[in-house]
């Protein structure tokens, strides 16, 4: 029965982890919270055993006399290899991260291995040297002329087979060697898998075994049979590891339920017993930790202590129970702490002073249970989150919870502890300076409130003492929701005094300004003055007031104003200190009073005062000036101008102003106006220049006061003379027709001028507006234009005559000469000069293809010309083709290139004609189209057409060579050629053959010599000529017109040597041209073979007949390939014996002292037969393991036998192979050393 208790305990000294502390180690890229340090290196390990394992399936598949694949196998497995280290250091693994001059170590270990795995035939000292170079250079070797259709055969294929007997020994086990203890979970929902005890055997492997089982619950023992054959996948004992460094055999025994487990009996399979180590191996409940009520979160406030975690460990004692501790902050870490901790009194086999007593007691092996508790401080404000990492037992088992929480096992236990920030508040008034309130029902004010820390809602509890301090002190809580402008809202004044803050969570802390005075503020005042401003002539035009305010700035002063007891405006004044001046001056006459209404400050707005009116009598003083002109204030001379003056002030008036000009002053007075607008006409401008308009005063009737005047003058410009406009028209002024024209006029007076001009006989008029003296319109019509009007800058101007009219006329359109006369065609040869008329065409006379001919016309317009005309091309064979082109000239007479590269028929259709004025005129000729035609005559062609044969061996018909097929095109028959016919050593024959007529375009001609010597003749077609006298000689013109003939002779082939046994070469000389093409077979299987060499080698891989039956080169230019057959050349190939030991397998027994065994050896071949074998010592290593043979103990050869089976009987121990079979053709020797 478990026991509990509770004993509050203090945590060790906290130890940072990679989360809470740096260091310069790199990290492992696999996190080991994800995979610790020893599950990565058992990984690690496994892998390159698996690497291995697989080098070694390998190496046992390949043939040892295939120097390819050994050396393949050497370059991929070096490379793995090497893979596998690079790989194991990128990983960082804790304790396999190898430093550079270890790494470089282990690269050359393997390396030596490999090499000697792969390059030596035996592993022995002996064989490494010799075996090695000979391997891997005999691989890498110079290319010969042989040729093998299989691999070379080998000892896999003629020499199988090794038996081996090994005397057993005697057989141990050792039942759980390391004495450790193991654990169960306690329940099926706890993933871990059930623990395996492990059992070694030496020399011999179990067959059946019994076991005692104690349980630890109830004390009861039972025997318990396992019966065999344990394999790797039997259930509860098989087999996991075989082929230890020792030559051990590991078993492992699943243990079910807690209790304790010890090895009875075990025997192999012939029933022999096996010496068991009675080791005693215990099983108890594996250890647990929790977090109770983990579900929760707690919440603790800064500086307030410690925070108690409870945790609940359960199994063996004494725990030793690891825990993180990570905090989410802004400095993010992670601490892992440790708790160690057993019941009072208890006692184990694993704790010192435990004594056992006669009878065993498993008393200390049951589960018990204990609550312990992680006390912390936590100061810093933040989220911490606790979980059990790691809890071991009193035994060494442990349960890292962290890793399988990483791997989603088991569910995270989680405890989070909110350490909370105590809130603090401090007022935001200044002390020396109280807050004011107003007298009003409503009124209030706010004091501010600086809140920090904390989470809302805050509750502030403050007291309001009245301005009497022997009043009652009043005490208040205000509740703050968030903190979107935190403040206390006051209608009282006295003394307000916070005195705590709390949040949701913790009281806070209150500091300075905690204290503000609020006072009543009084309400503004205004005292106002007035004193009048006098004129001496007017009187009162105006005030000065003065107004002083009490309360607090700034202030704001608003007044009504009346004229003559009519209320004209409110007005209001700011004023930011507490006296404001104001200057008052109507500018109308009256009666005027103004009221004063309210004054506001700070504090209080529109508060009424009861200040007098103040009341005056205005006489505003006259005063006069001149009215704005839109545009210039220009004239000419003789003319007069129209001003506007604007009078203000009580009428009527007397003005007077002067004209000032040329040094000359004219005054002019203006008497008893009545309105204040006035239109003054200016007298006549009699002279140019500049005149100058100054007002000089103005008096009102009404009180008889006069004011000079002071502002600004109106300056007028006086133009010497009006303008004028005339044509600049030399004549009459030619257009195309739809085109226009600018018509010059030369100006003068000011800029801008405005023209109005229009076609006589037409009342339409056109306005231009023209800013140089030399003015441009543009005209579309004929007809004749007329000056009607001109206006510059200052005025109306006049028009001269007979300038003032232009006639505008249409031009002539251009157009060409379509004479027969007139059209000239030059070049030859032809039979006509000129172009001559048929229906509707104008035909020019046929040329040869390739000639130089040109068309001229005769053109009429104003240069420069433009003609744009249709060429059609219709080739003899073929579609229309048709392209627009253009032709230019400046002259009257255009020359047309004709078109003469490609033979066929052209026409020239003339579309458009253009000059200078007119574009694209219509070119007719009695009203239909102009069209040229003309006639190319194709040049003949002549080809020889490619020969069957180009090149011909020696000795054979030439039946085909003797007529040359010359293919003759376009022209027109019967034709002229010129044939030359070039030898081995002779001069060039020129042949001239006339009047050739082809059939079907084809002409066989017959040379005149035939081709027998050796070497090569070339015959060429120089010139072709049709009755046209269209010809072509020119030799790029006739480079297909040639043909090459080449006389080669044959190759030969001789046997040198041949062996004829499998694996042996036949040799055969070569004579003619390299490369050759040897076509032979071996029986039925045909095949072709190409030799760059004079010598040609077959290694023969399998019986048969090998026959050659042609030898082929290839010569000339056109690789032409001559052959020779030979007659009666075939070599019988036999095949090489076999001999096979236990059927070609190699098979190991066990056998005990005084038993023989029989080895059969299987021949394969014709009889008689001879062989030789060896026997050889066996190895072992200091386990006793067998690891293989050592050296040659005994060699036998057996010769002359008739059958096919031969038996070979042993009673030692050692290793039987063969070395040596012959039969009555071949034989077959073992090539690697033994």
């Amino acid at each position: 029965m478990s026991t509990r208790q509770t004993i509050p305990l203090k945590s060790s000294s906290p130890r940072p982890t990679a989360g809470g502390a740096k260091s310069n180690t790199p990290l492992p890229r696999i996190p080991l919270e994800l995979c610790d340090g020893p599950t990565q290196r058992l990984y690690a390990f496994s892998a390159f055993v698996l690497l291995q394992a697989l080098k070694l399936w390998y190496w046992m598949g390949i043939a040892r006399a295939d120097y390819a694949a050994e050396f393949f196998g050497f370059i991929l497995w070096l490379s793995l290899d090497v893979l596998f280290l690079v790989l194991i250091n990128y990983l960082r693994i804790p304790w396999l991260e190898l430093p550079f001059l270890r790494l470089v170590l282990a690269f050359f270990t393997l390396t030596i291995i490999n090499f000697v795995l792969f390059t030596a035939r035996e592993i022995s000292p002996t064989a490494i040297a010799a075996s090695s170079a000979y391997k891997v250079w005999g691989y890498i070797r110079s290319p010969v002329s042989s040729w093998a259709e299989e691999p070379n055969a080998d000892d896999h294929e003629h020499l199988l087979g090794k038996y081996t007997l090994l005397l057993k020994p005697y057989s141990s086990a050792e039942f759980n060697r390391e004495g450790r203890c193991y654990c169960i979970p306690r329940n099926s929902g706890f993933l871990m898998d059930k623990p395996e005890i492990p059992l070694i055997f030496n020399g011999s492997e179990p067959y059946s075994l019994s076991y005692s089982f104690t349980s630890f619950a109830t004390n009861a023992t039972t025997v318990r049979s396992l019966t065999g054959p344990f394999g790797e996948g039997s259930k509860e004992f098989r087999k996991t590891r075989s082929n230890l460094d020792n030559g051990s055999t590991v078993f492992a025994l699943q243990a079910k339920e807690p209790g304790a487990y010890r090895i009875v009996q075990a025997l192999d399979a012939e029933k022999g017993a096996i010496r068991v180590t009675r080791n005693e191996a215990y099983v108890v409940t594996c250890p647990e930790a929790h977090l109770p009520g983990h579900a929760e979160t707690t919440d603790v406030c800064t500086n307030k202590g410690d925070a108690d975690i409870p945790i609940t460990v359960w199994g063996l004692p004494p725990w030793r129970v690891t825990y993180q501790r990570r905090s989410l902050g802004a400095k993010q870490e992670t601490q892992e702490l440790v708790i160690e901790s057993e019941p009072p009194g208890y006692e184990s086999p694993f704790l010192p002073g435990w004594f056992e007593g006669d009878t065993p007691n498993y008393g200390w092996a049951k589960p018990r249970e204990l609550d312990l508790t992680a006390n912390l401080g936590l100061g810093t404000p933040g989220e911490y989150h606790f979980a059990i990492s790691e809890i071991r037992d009193g035994c060494g088992n442990k349960v890292n919870y962290q890793a399988l929480r990483a791997q989603d096992k088991i569910e995270a236990e989680v405890k989070k502890v909110n350490v909370r920030s105590r809130p603090t508040v401090s007022a935001t008034c200044d002390p020396r300076k109280p807050i004011k309130i107003v007298e009003l029902h409503e009124s209030s004010a706010n004091i501010g409130l600086n809140v920090r820390h904390g989470q809302a809602p805050y509750t502030i509890r403050y007291t309001h003492q009245k301005d009497d301090l022997d009043k009652p002190v009043f005490l208040k809580d205000l509740v703050l929701k968030n903190l979107d402008d935190p403040h206390i809202t006051v209608r009282k004044s006295g003394l307000y005094n916070i005195i705590s803050i709390a949040d949701k969570y913790c009281n806070g802390t209150v500091e300075l300004p905690s204290d503000c005075e609020v006072a009543v503020a009084s309400k503004p005042t205004v005292e106002i003055s007035a004193t009048a401003i006098e004129d001496q002539c007017a009187g009162a035009i105006g005030l000065t007031m003065v107004a002083t305010f009490t309360g607090e700035g700034p202030w704001t002063l608003c007044y009504d104003i009346y004229r003559n007891n009519n209320y004209q405006q409110n007005m209001c004044k700011n004023s930011p200190k507490p006296r404001l001046s104001l200057e008052l001056k109507p500018e109308l006459a009256g009666l005027y009073r103004y009221d004063f209404k309210t004054v506001s400050d700070r504090n209080y707005g529109h508060i009424a005062v009861s200040v007098d009116p103040v009341l005056q009598m205005i006489h505003p003083q006259p005063h006069a000036e001149f009215v704005p002109v839109s545009g210039n204030n220009r004239a000419c001379r003789g003319s007069q101008k129209e001003i506007k003056i604007q009078a203000y002030g009580e009428g009527p008036w007397d003005l007077q102003y002067q004209i000032l000009h040329g040094g000359q002053a004219k005054v002019v007075t203006l008497e008893n106006i009545q309105e204040s607008l006035v239109n003054v006409t200016l007298p006549l401008f009699e002279h140019e220049g500049m005149y100058s308009v100054d007002l000089v005063s103005i008096t009102d009737r009404a009180n008889g006061c006069t004011k000079s005047l002071n502002v600004k003058d109106m300056v007028i410009e006086v133009a010497p003379n009006p303008p004028t406009a005339a044509f600049e028209c030399p004549g009459v002024i030619e257009i195309p027709e739809g085109g226009e024209k600018d018509l010059r006029i030369h100006l003068t007076g000011g800029t801008p001028w405005f023209i109005r001009f229009g076609l006589k006989g037409d009342n339409t008029t056109y306005l231009h507006r023209a800013d140089m003296r030399n003015a441009l319109v543009k005209v579309n019509k004929p007809g004749e234009y007329q000056l009607r009007s001109v206006e510059d800058a200052f005025c109306q101007g006049v028009v001269v005559p007979p300038a003032d009219v232009c006639k505008v006329v249409y031009s002539q359109k251009p157009s060409m000469q379509l004479a027969i006369d007139s059209i000239q065609f030059k070049g030859g040869p032809a039979h006509e000069k000129i172009v001559r008329s048929k229906d509707d065409l104008f035909v020019m006379p046929p040329v040869c293809q390739d000639s130089v001919r040109t068309l001229e016309v005769v053109l009429n317009g104003k240069a420069p010309f433009e003609l744009k005309y249709e060429l059609a091309y219709k080739p003899i064979k073929g579609s229309v083709e048709r392209v627009a082109r253009t032709g230019r000239t400046e002259h009257s007479t255009l020359r047309l290139q004709v078109e003469n590269k490609r033979p066929g028929t052209y026409s020239y259709r003339l579309l458009k004609l253009s000059d200078s004025l007119y574009p694209d005129v219509d070119i007719r000729h009695k009203d239909k189209a102009v069209v040229f035609e003309h006639v190319i005559r194709p040049l003949p062609t002549a080809s020889i057409l490619k020969h069957k044969k180009q090149t011909f061996c020696k000795d054979e018909p030439r039946d085909d060579q003797e007529k040359i097929a010359i293919k003759i095109e376009d022209g027109a028959g019967p034709y002229e050629l010129t044939i030359e016919v070039e030898g081995p050593g002779r001069s060039k024959d020129v042949i001239e053959v006339p009047n050739v007529v082809p059939v079907k375009g084809i002409y066989h001609w017959t040379p005149p010599t035939q081709f027998t010597q050796i070497g090569t003749y070339k015959v060429s077609v120089v010139r072709v000529a049709d009755m046209n006298g269209c010809q072509q000689s020119s030799q790029q013109a006739l480079e297909q017109a040639s043909i090459e003939f080449e006389i080669v002779d044959t190759p030969r082939i001789n046997i040198v040597n041949a062996e004829k046994c499998v694996g042996g070469k036949v040799k055969y000389t070569l004579e003619g041209l390299k490369p050759f093409q040897i076509q032979y077979s071996l029986d039925s299987s045909a095949r072709t073979e190409t030799v760059n060499a004079n010598n040609f080698e077959y290694r023969s891989t399998k019986a048969g007949n090998l026959t050659i039956h042609q030898v082929c080169h290839q010569v000339g230019s056109q690789q032409t390939t001559c052959c020779s057959r030979p007659i009666d050349m075939t070599t019988r190939i036999w095949d090489l014996p076999a001999a096979k030991i236990a059927d070609g397998h190699s098979v190991v027994r066990n056998m005990r002292d005084g038993e023989r065994a029989e080895i059969v050896v299987t021949l394969e071949g014709e009889p008689p037969f001879s062989f030789e074998y060896v026997r050889k010592t066996p190895e072992y290593d200091s386990a006793k393991r067998w690891l293989g043979y050592k050296e040659v103990k005994e060699r036998v050869r057996v010769d002359d036998v008739h059958e096919k089976h031969h038996f070979i009987h042993a009673a030692t121990e050692g290793t039987f192979e063969l070395l040596y079979i012959k039969d009555n053709h071949c034989e077959y020797r073992k090539r690697s050393r033994v």
